[in-house]
């Protein structure tokens, strides 16, 4: 190993940090293939099986899952894994190849979460889903920094050491699932899954201290630190020669590349590149059909049912081979070549695998049970042999070969694209052969029984590997990743890549390109340059003077208060706005009670209590007792009638006399609406109840978001108002939790302490508001600056004008005077009439039909579906405990929304959630058709999915969005308009709902996800075609924008102006008569 990580003479610097970070890098590979390996014993664990069957028992006589049930348990892995390494690419060329290995361990530890909680089966696939989705992320990030961090003659061990981690994971997952098998307890199971926060620890403990990879940060324009991380890296000094020349290779590289133009996935079907595409992307998945995961997803199972009377033993023994076999390989990679090591590795494998095959097949039989007899234990033993040969074929060739081979033929340009495609292949047939494995070798009607003879299968598939290779795959052992590049421009046949050399380098293309222009010691008169740029400077603050009309000082002022709003780091705003943060979240947190009023109807409706009190009686068994579909109808849509006719009145009453006095009102009239319903006897009382107390939520629906997007600058707004949809999450899932407890309760408490809890929250929250400012754009409106200067002071933490935050008053209360005149002048008049005027007519429909959506795209499937579980067949237990499951991952994805809107805009996420929810719901309708008893638990955990995703896309981002679109002057009123949209559209799904799920109306269950799928489809195209992207810009930017009429998919890239003073000249804008701060 000594000679293996030997340095060439002659090389600058330090090797060894770079060598240290790639191999703990590779660290993520345990994560992999630790999952993958403990699935394979987890579903042989007797205690596993009593658990999670729903009542099918094997040919041993023992409770177990059904083939159906194991195939998609095993794969639905594989199909997270899928999604995730499509979304490798933009995650890593968004926010880097650190960050985004750190964010895919989170959404890896949600799906540990989930499957360490999980008692049946939904739960667990919930788990294994979002497991596989980080998973796929980190498996496609991990190849990608390593080989944009390594050294060229190291990279190959590098990057194939990441396969050497995957086996170490399959080891320990082995030895921990023979440790615990034998447990009576459900830690027999949870200990192994549970086991995988270590592992993620690890990994994002160390990417918290590791450098980003020089070559992304030169993609980012970031000279100084991408000088900074390779000098750390090579552990020579920032201005050494080799840096800047390293430095200056790589920048004329990236340079070349993006004078082709922007990088698009359609770029990677383009040239050579498609060659390149295809040649990863076959890789990837002839990796797969050698047969590999069959031994370590199947493995125990195959050699328990083979006759083998300890199967976990002998998958410890192949994963013992597997890890020590990876090390040779390690070595053949950079000594003998790519290409001679994945010919050779597919050779040994064919050869084991078609030998396996035939002692398996002639010494073996099966009895009327499809038990299996071995009528020759000497061969049996022998096969098992030759499958430990071929796992040393493959762990020495195609296992780590395969990732260096992908992670170093792309250009810089469509690396990460490429990667992620390739890497996607992988994980579609590695789902594919999952699924299908237990259909292909089990015993029984439907099964082809293969047995033993699916190494035949395997064999025939290694077969094509050795052609593949030997017309397909380059060699690139000892060549720079841009040298990579030149080998595809002028090598056509992969035969003839042996012994290649380069001849010119890309400094040298640039060099002819730009006569010149890219020279070494540009790079080092670059970093000197941006280094300068980035020390700070401070001008003086002036206060606003302004005096009857002159706009000078106001204008000057109001632009520094503009950019400093726009550059403030999202840290600096947290410590500078802390108490608005707290009002902010004070306020919004009402928006709990209504959600959870909504939860607790739909859910009160499957409650025997409930239903028994005010239903009437039914001929179902099961259900003796139903509420009359008109009556849930009617219950549904009162709160949503009385939020109407408080939206309505908040538009006036707030505008009137200020969010915090209408706040305080209706926190009063909530208190003492609760009583109504508390105390009802009927579903008349009851329903009169739920109007009233429908009037302050329509009240805090609007005020909350309106407040929230006034009291904090540019960079929180996104966060604390999509906090709204983290509350709705909240209210939700505290409501699950609630009628959780009472689910099963035969007497009146059982739903009416749930009316009661209610009472929790008003108090509390009065008393918060009761300290809280008014809002400052609220008191310039009503003339009052002095008062909004205060307001402003107790809002923030405002210092003297050396403070580093850079923010300053006077200068903020300056923008926020020159926006609402701006708006004044271009548009008079605050009614409600205005805001179909003018620019303010698109704004209105734009903010409308947002929060619309969140009705139409079939969020309303959530509200029911602890009814939807139980007339689909669940137990009212388990249905309520779905429930649960699926409110809590609401949340987290409301808080992964705040994480991709700092990244990402809204406008993206938006529509990319639209398009995800429609395949969703389509999946939903697709499932349905088939009267399985499988059927209610695949649409099951299709509504955890569906959740999730649109609690981290179209639920939270509407919020932001309705509170940056309109503009502040008409914001109240335009806030209304959409919230009345919203509950219009969501009184119509109210009332058709209860039909489409009800089984003595239309009975459509699950089918109704084809009607949402519909809805959802026209909601992606209005957006795509008219939403805008507000990320980044202040409320004068985009009243500029909508002033000149910019299209919706030019928002982003547009320039704005909107303060200058020959624009406000002519735009008649003037300071306010009188105007002295």
């Amino acid at each position: 190993m000594g000679i293996l990580l030997k340095k060439p003479e002659g090389t600058p610097g330090k090797s060894w940090p770079a060598i240290a970070i790639g191999l703990f890098v590779a660290f993520g590979g345990v994560l992999f293939g630790y999952d993958t390996g403990t699935i394979g014993g987890i579903l042989a664990m007797p205690f596993w099986q009593d658990t999670f069957s729903t009542g099918f028992v094997n040919s041993k006589g023992h409770l177990d899952v059904t083939a159906s049930q194991s195939a998609t348990i095993v794969s639905i892995l594989s199909a997270g894994t899928f999604f995730g390494a499509l979304g490798a690419a933009p995650v890593a060329d968004t926010i880097g190849r650190r960050w985004g290995l750190i964010a895919s361990n989170v959404v890896f530890c949600v799906g540990v979460i989930l499957q360490t909680a999980a008692m049946d089966i939904p739960l667990f696939l919930a788990g294994r889903f979002f497991a596989g989705l980080g998973v796929g992320l980190i498996s496609a990030m991990i190849p990608l920094y390593q080989s944009e961090i390594s050294p060229k003659w190291i990279r190959g061990v590098i990057v194939g050491s990441y396969q050497f981690a995957i086996t170490v994971g399959l080891l320990l997952a082995s030895i921990i699932n023979n440790a615990t098998q034998h447990r009576q307890d459900t830690g027999s199971y949870r200990i192994p899954i549970a086991v995988q926060f270590a592992w993620s620890i690890i990994l994002v403990s160390g990417m918290l201290v590791l450098p980003e990879t020089p070559r992304y940060l030169i993609k980012q324009d970031n000279l100084p630190a991408a000088t900074k991380a390779l000098a750390k890296i090579r552990r020579l000094k920032e201005d050494d020669t080799a840096i800047i020349e390293e430095l200056a290779e790589i920048q004329a590289n990236h340079e070349y590349e993006q004078s082709l133009g922007k990088a698009t996935y359609a770029d990677c079907f383009k040239g050579n590149l498609l060659k390149r595409l295809l040649t990863g992307c076959l890789l990837q998945s002839l990796q797969q059909l050698t047969g590999i995961n069959f031994i370590f997803y199947y493995g125990t199972q195959f050699f328990k049912n083979s006759g083998f009377t300890n199967s976990f033993i002998i998958s410890l023994i192949t994963n013992c081979v597997n890890v020590v076999s990876t090390l040779p390989g390690l070595y053949a990679i950079d000594k003998w070549g790519r290409r001679p090591v994945l010919l050779w590795g597919a050779v040994g494998m064919c050869v084991c695998q078609f030998i396996v095959a035939i002692l398996g097949t002639t010494t073996t039989g099966q009895d009327a049970l499809g038990n299996v007899i071995v009528h020759n234990l000497p061969a049996q033993n022998g096969a098992i042999a030759f499958i430990c040969f071929y796992i040393f074929f493959f762990a020495a060739s195609w296992g780590p070969v395969a990732w260096v081979v992908t992670g170093e033929i792309f250009p810089l340009k469509v690396r990460a694209k490429s990667l992620s495609m390739t890497t996607a292949s992988n994980w579609m047939l590695n789902w594919a052969i999952a699924y299908s494995t237990p259909y292909l070798v089990n015993y029984g009607p439907g099964n082809a029984n293969l047995q033993s003879k699916i190494f035949f299968v395997w064999g025939g598939c290694c077969f094509v590997c050795i052609a593949f290779v030997y017309f397909m795959i380059y060699e690139t052992k000892g060549l720079t990743l841009e040298q990579v590049d030149e080998l595809y421009a002028e090598v056509t046949d992969a035969r003839k890549s042996i012994g290649w050399t380069p001849t010119v380098t890309f400094r040298d293309t640039m060099d002819e390109k730009n006569n010149g222009a890219v020279q070494v010691d540009m790079v080092s008169e670059t970093l000197t340059r941006e280094s300068n740029a980035l020390q700070p400077t401070h001008g003086a603050h002036s206060k606003i003077s302004v005096v009857n009309g002159d706009l000078s000082h106001l204008i000057n002022d109001a632009n520094h208060a503009t950019h400093a709003e726009k550059t403030v780091t999202i840290y600096q705003a947290f410590k500078t706005y802390p108490k608005a943060i707290m009002f902010s979240i004070i306020l919004s947190t009402a928006i709990v009670m209504e959600s959870y009023d909504v939860l607790l109807l739909a859910n009160l409706y499957a409650s025997p209590a409930f239903a028994k009190h005010y239903g009437s009686p039914t001929d179902d068994p099961k259900h003796p007792y139903q509420i009359p579909v008109r009556w849930q109808a009617g219950l549904s849509n009162g709160a949503a009638a009385g939020q109407i006719i408080g939206l309505l009145i908040n538009g006036v009453v707030s505008e009137r006399f200020g969010y915090r006095k209408t706040m305080i009102f209706s926190l009063v009239a909530m208190t003492a609406f609760i009583f109504i319903p508390f105390f009802a006897e009927s579903l008349i009382v009851l329903e009169v109840g739920e109007i009233l107390c429908g009037i302050p939520w329509g009240v805090f629906q609007t005020l909350t978001t309106a407040y929230a997007s006034e009291v904090c600058p540019t960079q929180l707004r996104a966060y604390l108002t999509t906090y709204n949809n983290l509350c709705w999450v909240f209210g939700q899932l505290i409501g699950s939790g609630v009628m959780r407890a009472h689910a099963l309760g035969t007497d009146k408490w059982s739903y009416k302490i749930p009316f009661a809890i209610q009472w929790i929250w008003p108090v509390p929250i009065l008393i918060g508001v009761l300290f809280a400012p008014e809002s400052p754009w609220w008191l310039v409106r009503r003339g009052r600056v002095e008062d909004a200067r205060q307001s402003l002071r107790r809002l923030t933490s405002f210092k003297d004008a050396g403070d580093s935050v850079d923010v300053d008053v006077d200068q903020t209360l300056a923008m926020i005077v020159v926006t609402n005149e701006m708006e004044k002048a271009l548009e008079s008049g605050v009614s409600y009439l205005d805001c179909f005027k003018g620019s303010d007519l698109r704004r209105t429909e734009i903010v409308c039909a947002t929060w619309s959506i969140q009705s139409l795209c079939g969020s309303t499937f959530m509200g029911y579906s602890t009814y939807f579980y139980i007339q689909a067949g669940l137990p009212t237990v388990n249905a309520f405990d779905m429930s649960m499951a699926q409110y809590g991952l609401g949340a987290i994805g409301t808080v992964g929304s705040w994480f991709l809107m700092s990244y990402v805009g809204r406008r993206t996420i938006y529509v990319y959630g639209l398009a995800i929810l429609t395949i969703l719901l389509l999946l939903i309708g697709l499932a349905s058709l088939s009267n399985s008893t499988a059927t209610p638990w695949a649409v099951g955990s299709l509504l955890l999915v569906y959740t999730f995703i649109y609690d981290i896309t179209v639920g939270p981002v509407c919020y932001s969005l309705v509170s940056e679109l309109p503009s502040t002057r008409l914001k109240t009123k335009s806030i209304v308009l959409a919230r009345s949209a919203y509950n219009i559209f969501g009184i119509v799904n109210g009332v058709i709902t209860p039909y489409m799920l009800n089984p003595t109306a239309w009975n459509w269950k699950g089918k109704s996800g084809f009607f949402w799928a519909g809805l959802c489809l026209i909601c992606l195209l209005w957006s795509y075609f008219r939403l805008p992207e507000p990320k980044g810009r202040t409320y004068g930017e985009l009243d500029d924008l909508f002033a000149r009429g910019i299209s919706a998919r030019k928002f982003k890239g547009a320039d704005v102006t909107p303060w200058q003073s020959d624009v406000m000249e002519k735009r008649d804008i003037v300071a306010p008569v009188g105007f002295k701060v």
